[in-house]
This record gives C-alpha cells, sequence and structure tokens, in this order.
C-alpha cells in the first residue's frame, strides 16, 4: 500500500519547449529580455506589454518592442521589406523555422543553452537560437505581401560578469533561400524604447546617436513615478560588425514607416516623406513617445544560398543625461570583446550521466585566446534557475564543489564561464547528471506531450521524463482525465512503468476541453503536473439528411467514437424550442434539441442544449458544440465563425402582395428581442379584430406556425415569452401597452425577435391587404428542425480507422531507443533519425516490408559509425499510409 505524505502538484509553463510562436527570456544578468522564434524581442508574451526589463527584478521596463527588419530589391525591381517588429501594431511577418518547412513543428522553438537539449555548443552562460523565415506570405500584412525569402538564425550571448552584466549580445544570420539574388539589402533593427510609461502626459522618452560608436542611446529627463519612483537610467543599441549604419531614423506613432516602401526608403537612410536623403537624425527630439529604427547596408548583391553575418548588442547603464559615459564606456568594451573572440571552455566532469554526491571535484579546461590569466565561474543550472557556485576563481583545472549545498535533483548541468578584462567564454555539461545526497527529495517529472491546449485526436502519445535521486528510474506513472463535462477525474492509466510514453486512445471520449494530470510518485513523495487540452476527433458517421426546416447557421455531423456501439438504427434529430439565454446582460438564443432512436422509439437525448459550446466575442456568438457519447457516437454543432450577432438581421424585406401601402414606408429594423429571430419569411394578413379594430394575422410560411398576439415588453427577464410573438407598438414608448390593434401613433410591428417601423403619416393599411416579411440568409435552428440519419456500419468505420502505431521510447534516451510500428499491409518503409537542423543522421530503414509488428533498437550512432552528441532527435516513419515524426531526446 503506497502512503503519499506529500503531495506536489505543477502548472506546465514556459520553461519547457515546443513549437509553434515560441518566446523564452534571457534572465542570466542584469537584463530580463524576451526572445522569439518569430523576429520579436523585447514583447510581452501575451504580445501587449514590455518585455525588457533592466536591472533584473526591479520591474523597470526599458523595451516595449522591437525586432529585426531585412529589406531588398528582387530581380524584377520589387521592393521588398519583412517586418520583425512594427511598433505601429506590434505586427511581424516571419515565421517559424527554415525556409518552407513546417512552423508548427517542435523544433523551431526557442532554445537556450541552460536547456540540456540545446543543439549548438555553448558559448556563455545562457545563448539563445531560433530559426525563421519570411518565405510564407500568408503571415504578411495585407498591404505587404511580398516575400524577400530568407531565412534568419538569431543567436544571443548573455554574461553575468563586471560591464558584460548590463548587455546581451544579439547576432543574426540572413540566408537568401530564393533561387534567385537579392540585391542592395539592408538589415536593421526597428525599437520602441518605452523607459516606464509612456501614455498620455507620461510620454516623455528623448534619443540621441553617437555615430562614432554606431550606437543609439535613449533617456528621460524626469523621475518615473510608482512604489518608490526611480531614477532611469540609460538605453543602448550598438551594432558591432564592421559594415557601417545606413540609417539612424527617429519617429513618433503619427509618422512611422508602414509600407514596404517607407520602410525600404528609412533603411536606406531617406525620409520616406520628401524623399530627401537624410541618413541620420542628430538632433535631440523634444520629450514624447519615441521609436527608432537603425540599419546597416546595401549589401549589393546576396546570391542564392549565401548568408551574411550581423551582430548587435543591447546595453543598460546607469547614466540620467547624456553624454551617455558609462554607456559609452560598456559599448567600447562590447565592441573590442566582439573583434576579440571568446576564450575556449569545456567542461570534462560532471558531463552527463553521474550521480554526484558529497565533494565532488569539477573538472575542465580553459583556454585564453588572449594570453591573459583567467578568473573562472562556476554555476549550476536547471530548467527552473541557474545559481552560481563559485565566482572569481583561479585556472586550475579542477574545483571541489559541495554538492550537498545543492537539493538532490536529476536535471543539473554545470557551467564553467572564463573571462579576462577583454573578453569572455563559457561552456556547459553536455548531458545532466544526479545530485543524490543523504535525505529524500520528490522526483523530478517534466510533461513533454501534450502541450497546453494541443489538440488531441486519435492514439496520442503521453511523453514525460521521470527520475528520481534516490531510486533511478523506479517510478510508477498514474494519468487522469476531468473533461470540461465532468467534476472529477478519472483513471486512463494507472501503475504505468516509467518509459517515458504512454499512448491513449483518444477516441472513445468526448470532444471538448479537458485536463490531464501525469503523477509519479516514490514512497514518500507524488509529484504531478496538469495540462489543459483539447480532444477533437472527427471520424464521419455519414451524412445527416435535413428533413424539414431551414436551419443555415448551425452545421450537423455524426461523429463516431466506438465503432463496436453502432446500432445500425436510423435516428431523428429534432430541435425544439429555443428559449432566451442571459450571459452578464447580453441576451442570446440558446437552440436545443432531442434525438431518437427511430427503430426503437426510444429517446437517446433528452433536451440537449447548445450553450456548452458557445464562445461570445464582443456581442456575437459562435457555436463549436460536441454532444454526450450515445450508442458509439456523437453530434457535432459548428458555426462558421460568429454568427449569432444583431448585425444579422439588418438585411430583412418587405414586400406588398395584396393592397396599396407604399413598400418605401416600411423599414425593417433590429430589435431587443434579436435572440428571437425566426429567420423565416412570415406572411402578415390584415384582418378586422372581433372587437373591432385593424389587426393582424402572422402566419410563417416556411414552418407552417401561426404567430401569436404577445405583448412586447422589452426587458426580457419580466417576460421573454413576449419575443414569440407579434404586436403594434409606439417606440419610444410613453406608458403606453403594446396593442392587438393598429393605433393612430403605433409607428412599429414586433415580430419574433425582428421588427418594421411604419409610417404613421401614411395612410393605414386595408382589411384584405397582405405583406410577406422576407429574412435576411440567416436561419437559425429553432423548431421545426429535423434531420435523419444512419450513423456509419462498423466495416465502413473501421477502414477509416486502421493507422498505423508508431511509438518511440525510451524518452528521453540514454544508451538505446526502441521503435515499434506495426503495418497494415506490405508496403514501402522509410525510418530516418534526424538532427534538430534537419540533417539526417541515420537511416535505420528503407525498404518493403510485410504486414506486422516492428521492433527495432537505435544504438546512438550514426551513418559513419560515431556516436551521436546529446541533445533533440527526430524519428521520421514514412509508408505509403502515414508520415508521423517524434521527437525524442538524447542524454549523456
Amino acid at each position: 500500500m503506497r502512503v503519499s505524505k506529500y503531495i506536489v502538484v505543477t502548472f506546465l509553463t514556459v520553461i519547457l519547449i515546443w513549437a509553434d510562436w515560441d518566446m523564452r527570456t534571457h534572465n542570466a544578468n542584469q537584463w530580463e529580455l524576451v526572445i522569439s522564434n518569430f523576429g520579436v524581442f523585447g514583447q510581452a508574451y501575451s504580445g501587449n506589454g514590455p518585455g525588457g526589463f533592466w536591472p533584473i527584478g526591479s520591474g523597470h521596463n526599458y523595451i516595449y518592442g522591437a525586432g529585426f527588419n531585412v529589406g531588398a530589391i528582387k530581380p524584377n525591381g520589387d521592393t521588398v521589406v519583412t517586418v520583425g517588429y512594427g511598433p505601429a501594431g506590434g505586427t511581424y511577418e516571419y515565421s517559424p523555422g527554415i525556409a518552407h518547412s513546417n512552423p508548427y513543428d517542435e523544433q523551431w522553438c526557442v532554445y537556450l543553452s541552460t536547456d540540456q537539449y540545446y543543439p549548438l555548443p555553448a558559448t556563455s552562460l545562457q545563448d539563445g537560437y531560433a530559426v525563421y523565415n519570411d518565405c510564407d506570405s500568408i503571415y504578411h500584412m495585407p498591404d505587404s505581401f511580398f516575400v524577400a525569402g530568407v531565412t534568419v538564425t538569431q543567436k544571443t550571448h548573455v554574461w553575468p560578469i563586471d560591464w558584460s552584466a548590463d548587455m546581451i549580445f544579439m547576432e543574426y544570420v540572413v540566408r537568401n533561400d530564393t533561387n534567385y539574388a537579392l540585391n542592395d539589402l539592408y538589415v536593421g533593427i526597428p525599437m520602441d524604447f518605452d523607459i516606464g510609461t509612456e501614455t498620455g502626459m507620461a510620454a516623455n522618452d528623448r534619443c540621441g546617436l553617437d555615430l562614432s560608436r554606431k550606437m543609439f542611446y535613449g533617456w528621460q529627463e524626469t523621475w518615473e513615478p510608482g512604489t518608490p519612483s526611480w531614477r532611469p537610467g540609460m538605453i543602448g543599441y550598438k551594432l558591432l560588425s564592421s559594415c557601417s549604419l545606413s540609417c539612424y531614423k527617429r519617429f513618433t506613432l503619427a509618422y512611422e514607416p508602414q509600407i514596404d516602401r517607407e520602410l525600404y526608403l528609412t533603411m536606406a537612410g531617406y525620409n520616406y516623406l520628401t524623399g530627401v536623403y537624410e541618413p541620420y537624425d542628430t538632433v535631440w527630439p523634444a520629450p514624447a513617445d519615441q521609436r527608432i529604427m537603425m540599419a546597416t547596408g546595401p549589401f549589393s548583391t546576396l546570391p542564392p544560398g549565401d548568408s551574411i553575418v550581423v551582430a548587435w548588442v543591447l546595453i543598460a547603464g546607469n547614466d540620467t543625461l547624456p553624454p551617455p559615459t558609462e554607456l559609452s564606456y560598456k559599448a567600447d568594451k562590447a565592441q573590442i570583446c566582439y573583434e576579440t573572440g571568446w576564450h575556449t571552455v569545456n567542461v570534462i566532469a560532471p558531463n552527463g550521466g553521474e550521480v554526484v554526491t558529497g565533494i565532488y571535484n569539477v573538472n575542465y579546461v580553459a583556454t585564453s585566446i588572449t594570453g591573459n590569466p583567467l578568473g573562472i565561474n562556476l554555476y549550476l543550472a536547471s530548467p527552473d534557475a541557474i545559481d552560481t557556485i563559485a565566482t572569481g576563481q583561479s585556472n586550475t583545472g579542477s574545483y571541489a564543489w559541495n554538492s550537498s549545498l545543492w537539493p538532490d535533483g536529476v536535471l543539473y548541468r554545470i557551467a564553467v564561464t572564463a573571462n579576462d578584462t577583454i573578453t569572455f567564454g563559457s561552456d556547459i555539461s553536455d548531458g545532466i547528471f544526479t545530485i543524490d545526497n543523504p535525505g529524500n527529495t520528490p522526483p523530478r517529472l517534466m510533461v513533454f506531450t501534450p502541450s497546453g491546449n494541443a489538440p488531441l485526436s486519435g492514439d496520442y502519445d503521453i511523453t514525460w521524463f521521470a527520475r528520481d535521486a534516490e531510486f533511478g528510474d523506479s517510478l510508477l506513472i498514474d494519468i487522469y482525465f476531468m473533461s470540461q463535462y465532468d467534476t472529477a477525474f478519472f483513471p486512463i492509466a494507472l501503475d504505468e512503468p516509467n518509459d517515458s510514453v504512454y499512448t491513449w486512445n483518444t477516441v472513445p471520449y468526448r470532444n471538448g476541453s479537458g485536463t490531464l494530470i501525469i503523477e509519479t510518485h516514490d514512497e514518500e513523495f507524488t509529484v504531478a503536473e496538469t495540462v489543459q487540452v483539447y480532444l477533437l476527433n472527427q471520424i464521419s458517421g455519414g451524412t445527416m439528411d435535413h428533413i424539414h426546416g431551414i436551419n443555415n447557421v448551425v452545421d450537423l455531423s455524426a461523429l463516431i467514437h466506438d465503432a463496436q456501439q453502432i446500432t445500425g438504427h436510423t435516428y431523428e434529430l429534432e430541435f425544439l424550442e429555443y428559449r432566451i439565454l442571459d450571459n452578464g446582460g447580453y441576451y442570446y438564443p440558446e437552440y436545443m434539441y432531442e434525438m431518437r432512436d427511430s427503430n426503437t422509439g426510444v429517446t437517446v437525448l433528452d433536451t440537449y442544449s447548445l450553450c456548452d459550446g458557445y464562445y461570445f466575442v464582443g456581442g456575437a456568438v459562435g457555436i463549436s458544440d460536441y454532444s454526450p457519447i450515445v450508442d458509439g457516437f456523437s453530434i457535432e454543432a459548428v458555426t462558421d465563425g460568429w454568427p449569432m450577432k444583431q448585425i444579422n438581421y439588418l438585411n430583412d424585406s418587405v414586400k406588398i402582395v395584396v393592397g396599396t401601402y407604399p413598400e418605401d414606408s416600411i423599414i425593417p429594423l433590429t430589435s431587443f428581442f434579436w435572440w428571437a429571430y425566426r429567420g423565416a419569411r412570415l406572411q402578415l394578413d390584415w384582418v378586422t379584430h372581433t372587437s373591432g379594430g385593424l389587426s393582424l394575422l402572422v402566419t410563417d410560411l416556411d414552418y407552417g406556425d401561426t404567430i401569436p398576439f404577445k405583448p412586447y415588453v422589452r426587458i426580457p427577464p419580466q417576460n421573454p415569452d413576449s419575443a414569440f410573438g407579434w404586436c403594434f407598438h409606439q417606440f419610444p414608448p410613453v406608458g403606453v401597452s403594446p396593442s392587438e390593434t393598429l393605433r393612430v401613433d403605433d409607428n412599429h410591428i414586433n415580430l419574433c425577435g425582428q421588427a418594421i417601423r411604419i409610417a404613421a403619416s401614411v395612410a393605414p393599411p386595408q382589411v384584405g391587404d397582405r405583406w410577406i416579411v422576407y429574412p435576411s440568409e440567416y436561419s437559425p435552428p429553432i423548431k421545426g428542425n429535423l434531420y435523419r440519419f444512419t450513423p456509419t456500419g462498423i466495416a465502413e468505420h473501421e477502414d477509416q480507422i486502421a493507422l498505423i502505431s508508431f511509438q518511440v521510447y525510451p524518452v528521453p534516451s540514454i544508451r538505446s531507443l526502441t521503435i515499434a510500428y506495426n503495418l497494415p499491409q506490405r508496403q514501402e518503409v522509410s525510418l530516418t533519425i534526424y538532427d534538430v537542423l534537419g540533417r539526417q543522421v541515420r537511416v535505420l530503414k528503407n525498404g518493403t516490408e510485410n504486414p506486422g509488428q516492428y521492433k527495432i533498437t537505435w544504438n546512438g550512432l550514426d551513418d559513419r559509425s560515431r556516436k551521436v552528441s546529446a541533445g533533440v532527435y527526430f524519428c521520421r516513419l514514412e509508408t505509403e499510409d502515414c508520415k508521423e515524426t517524434k521527437k525524442f531526446i538524447v542524454l549523456k
């Protein structure tokens, strides 16, 4: 019997690496700077706030957003600029990855060198690495959709030592990935530097240029409010490469360049408004919300496949007013450091796989590029933090480290930096090691897949890393799931072996959002991570025939979840009377249906509401709803966008069929009761009321209903039923109740959520007149809509789900990797290992194989029988039926 004394639950955070448009934070020195894999840096993860802070932990912002621009002229004369950051709207035009790759591939995430799967040798204590391209025009702005056709490799370097603690080195490699030359190419940095608050009267930034140093500097002359208030320092951005600045231009929001032509002229040094060549704005501007553009070029010709490299450095200093003495000193030091290059450092031990306890000798080799003596600094890196072990040590090649001062754990690496007064160098353990000192600590658990809010379908591989410093790999794994419709978690798998992967068949579960808990435990601790997911299995169950009604708003489909439960019966789905739904004072229609088994007459789904699938944007509503699973299938009800909104009812029209009443005196209107709109043709016959007076007989021509008189009450909670009828009334009402007979001052007819205005100055209609109100093109699923369908049979369904099973384990891999797959039929098979840069590492299979189950062990050697280094790799299976890639990690 297991006894859990302590439970540690964590939520998935950005420490873990995922694909898509990714952002990470440099935080290893005095800068906190957000970087991305789509050209932006210095902007908040939300895209709406600052992302460059100095000094660390202060909350003092200096950058609201910045990015990397590339401009060029194509052989056909087109001028193109790809925007890494547009200060006016935070726009960007890059997507993750190399040219023409899948931007959602997880290998194109942002890496930090403190990650155990960093794909490059470390240069600093915290390197950053990302790759992005501009080759897909769908990510470009509508008025700027031409692509340059480049791939950008972004590398950043951070040291926490001396003057380097206030700077981040940034290097960009731009490769021409077209089949033609790019001419007169410029690269530049647009930046919205916001020192503190820059809204309204607080917009008081100023900026200048030190042309001899190729450095912009920004400052403000007043204290920033706050608790406490603070005196801002200065921000600088400097070009390190030997090329000259082609421009330094400053702007405010009112006249910022935005389209390609304006941006290219600006990067080339022209005033885009006048066309005059004015490359450098050297006059200090008045205090305002300033933005700047720095660029270099032109690079006359960049042939296909060739690259250029441009290096910059971000600097902060304690100067408060020009001249920026401290900033200039640091800029000069950064220039010398860049031109000198880096010291060479190699960590020897621990280098991956060791179990460290007590006093442990950290061994390294550090070689000076300058010939000067080196100071040595040691750090303990984990996915959570970088901790200082020792600084200012002599370069002896060894350091006796008391590991007992740090908590036990399994994801540690040692970083060693070397420095003199000129430059720096660094290295980090190739693989992770374990600290195991006396006492018990919680196991370490990291969930790799799924990522937060990931859509899951079919057989999905849940992957994780779990290790216990005390008990090695003896951990067991429990997995639980709770959908949005449930109130408790239920187990998916219990006491699973810690082989880093569990294949979850998601098909039998109801579609919708939910929460996964992945849990591991030793004899004392239970550790868990929660991940938000979205199940979306859309295996078609055949067509649904629309027998009656005119619904064109909500699309319905039958989806198969369990083929063995399909009965072969025919079902009828019929919409019921809709009702009002109050969402914070906004009123919407709540559509409902019931479903019957036609063969048995049994109601299998009674009074089911679609409201759980509603999503709201402003005053509009869309639907994405999935019913409970019944007899092995469910019903999908979805809309295209957000069609349920008041504006959809502005296109009604009225035709006079009988009578002489002027049609141009009738104006269709929206109503406070728009939620009750029927979307059907309504026939209005003018009749004499039984008690005298002119009245109406209202008939729904599409559904055959007679619409009753119901006195209109504007506030729905008082009488929502009044929306389902018709009445005459005056607007604005002056204490006059709705009427069933037309009065002299009545100027409106309410009609089931819509209204028409009639002119009181025109002679009234006559008995026997007939009007027809034609609806807009919006016809919701009101009562009377009937569908009939027979879900797909078992044999047909099995054809849809005859998928190939493909797994790799364990993840991470230390000594070997097992690849398992099955083939339903004889076919060509290709099985290949690739590294994180997409380079082929090892071909494991390439030929024809018979049906059956296969299991292959990869020993970690490449095609030339060399041991691969630690890092991220991908296993690609390609057959006639399947093309699938699995990510895994090799540890030392």
